[in-house]
Parts: C-alpha cells; structure tokens; sequence
C-alpha cells in the first residue's frame, strides 16, 4: 500500500468508550488496544493495516516516533461498524493495537477527549515518515 496519512483527533474518554462498548456490544479484546478519534481519511485502509509512525507537527518542528498498530476495530460517529477498515471521506473511531511502548508514547502526547476535537498539535498515524503528509494536511498554528 502507498503512504497513509490520517490525523488523530484524540484518544476516546472513558465515559465515551463505555457508551461505545454498550451500544455495538463489544468488548475491548486487549490491553493493547486505544480507541482513537481519527479525521476524515483520504485514503481506504483495510482492517489489520500496520501503522508505523506518530508524525507529530507543530509549525516549529516535526518529529516521527516508531509505533507499532495494527487496526482491529472501526466505526463511524453514528456508531456503524465499517467491516472492511477505515473508508475514505469518514470520520472514525478505531480499535487499535499497540505494543506497549507505543501505547505509553501515544498515551504521553495525545489528550483524552468525548468527541472529534481540534488539538493544538497536528497528530498523524502513518505507515512511512515522509513529508508526503503535507499533500494532504496543513499544521495546526
């Protein structure tokens, strides 16, 4: 698959998750997985997609930290799931497994919010660390 870029948004709240967990039916599979408010996708990233870096960008400085994630869930706002992984042109709320490491860095850099929110950082899941992104974001000032 080419570069993938898709802008977080936040890592989902606890009061959030539950309501989630309740209304598909689901329970989280691991200890290893976030659930993740992701941007509108401009790329189709199919279920088990490998993501390898948290691209963060201010206007100041750019940094690429190694992660490890594999996709397991996805939905949209309305809380449908999307079988197939992240569609492009949804926002989403995706089930991600992490190795630990990942999940501490992840943990250190991005808040915890109930909803699709603007940070004050730009935030990128991707699988390259290129400066491809910048085909399809712009910093966040």
């Amino acid at each position: 698959m080419n570069d993938v870029f898709v802008r977080i948004h936040g890592l989902v709240s606890y009061t959030s998750m539950e309501k989630l967990y309740s209304k598909l039916g689901i329970k989280k599979s691991s200890g290893n997985e976030l659930l993740i408010f992701l941007d509108y996708s401009y790329f189709d990233i199919p279920m088990e997609f490998n993501f390898s870096y948290l691209l963060e960008i201010s206007t100041t400085q750019i940094s690429f930290p190694i992660i490890k994630g594999v996709i397991k869930y996805v939905t949209q706002q309305w809380g449908l799931p999307f079988s197939k992984g992240i569609p492009s042109g949804h926002t989403t709320i995706c089930s991600i497994e992490f190795d630990a490491a990942s999940i501490e860095l992840l943990q250190s850099k991005i808040p915890v919010v109930d909803s699709w929110t603007s940070l004050d950082k730009t935030y990128l899941l991707s699988n390259v660390n290129n400066d491809n992104w910048k085909n399809y974001y712009t910093p966040i000032i």
